[in-house]
């Protein structure tokens, strides 16, 4: 029994001391395959990193549009439209009206302005804007303005609507404007909605669409403000013909507060702080506010190539009209 007793103990052992030795045999094997994965890695390891974007701190005139923008930036306006009577003009109307409501266009703008206007005299309007949804619609609004006995008048701008006059009317339906459906980053005269016709016009005075020959969709704040002869501002497709639309409605016997403008001067920066590598994002006839400056200050010099002219000449008409 003793023999057999120390017949297990050495065997015992020497089963323990073969296992060591294995499990420190493949320690140092995975060592090894550490250490050559390392040597592997180490080169690419010790590359210098690259240097991470730190962004500049705001200037004070960036925190200052910032928080102009919290205050008072049209972005925390919510549209809201409320449907009014057509209050005059339904006769002579008619004809139009329901001419580009069979395509699914509106007649919005001054001449809806004047139709629902809340005071006994409204500022009378020019012409009339019918406003289709795309080319298709376009092209058969122009045959059928053509069929009403209207002509096409040469005086107009092509580039921004067509122009028609009709020598047997008086105004305001001697002159129609078709406008070209377009949709940019800032302007969209190819809304397919009357909602989003709406909140693509920029007064709240001129936020009207007729919908039928008896009545229309308006801003909220539109009988308030017309019955006020108060500009606002809702809307900006472009800073410089805002103002000058804003002298255009002034000569008509309309005010604009303070705040209104100062909104025009403050979505010029935020433009340009934007986009201050002057990257076209837009459609080609829409330019930065640095590229416009810049435009201007060569032409004044005369150092325009022959096309940065044409460039001018096509912005000059679209902007400043």
């Amino acid at each position: 029994q003793d023999l057999s007793m120390h017949d297990f103990s050495e065997r015992l052992a020497v089963a323990t001391l073969t296992a060591l030795a294995g499990i420190l045999l493949f320690r140092k094997h995975r060592r090894n395959k550490l250490a050559q994965q390392w040597a592997v890695k180490a080169p690419a390891l010790a590359k210098p990193l690259p240097l991470l974007a730190v962004k500049a701190p705001a200037s004070s005139f960036q925190l200052a549009l910032d928080a102009f923008d919290q205050c008072h930036g049209n972005r925390l306006h919510k549209d809201r439209f409320v449907l009014v009577p057509v209050r005059r003009g339904i006769e002579e109307m008619s004809p139009l009206i329901n001419a580009a409501l069979a395509y699914g266009a509106h007649i919005a703008g001054g001449a809806a302005r004047w139709m629902v206007s809340p005071v006994a005299n409204p500022v009378p309007t020019a012409d009339i804007d019918i406003f289709p949804p795309d080319q298709s619609v376009f092209e058969a609004l122009e045959a059928t303005l053509m069929h009403m006995g209207y002509e096409k008048y040469r005086g107009g701008r092509a580039d921004m609507a067509l122009t028609f006059m009709h020598p047997g009317l008086k105004s305001p339906t001697r002159f129609v404007q078709l406008v070209v459906p377009r949709k940019e980053k800032h302007m969209n005269t190819a809304a397919t909605n009357v909602e989003e016709l709406l909140a693509s016009l920029d007064f709240t005075v001129s936020r009207a669409v007729i919908v039928s020959t008896g009545y229309a969709l308006v801003d909220v704040d539109f009988e308030r403000d017309e019955r006020l002869r108060l500009l606002r501002v809702r809307h900006i497709v472009c800073p410089i013909s805002s103002v000058r639309r804003i002298a255009k409605y002034t000569t008509k016997g309309y005010r604009c507060r303070m705040l209104e403008i100062i909104k025009l001067f403050a979505e010029w920066s935020r433009r340009a702080e934007a986009n201050p590598d002057r990257i076209q994002l837009d459609a080609p006839k829409e330019v930065t506010p640095t590229q416009l400056l810049e435009m201007f200050s060569r032409r004044a010099r005369g150092a325009l190539e022959a096309e940065d002219a044409d460039q001018a000449e096509d912005v000059s008409a679209i902007i400043l009209g």
